[in-house]
Parts: structure tokens; C-alpha cells; sequence
């Protein structure tokens, strides 16, 4: 259960830096 909230989290956190760095 941690441990999938974790995978959320980076992968919202990746998203969320790729569009702010365009």
C-alpha cells in the first residue's frame, strides 16, 4: 500500500516538472 502511494507521487511529481520546465 506505502508503497504504491510512493510510485503516485514520483510520477505525478515527474509530470508535474516536465510540464513546468516546457
Amino acid at each position: 500500500m506505502f508503497h504504491d502511494t510512493l510510485r503516485l507521487c514520483v510520477v505525478i511529481t515527474r509530470l508535474l516538472w516536465q510540464r513546468q520546465h516546457c
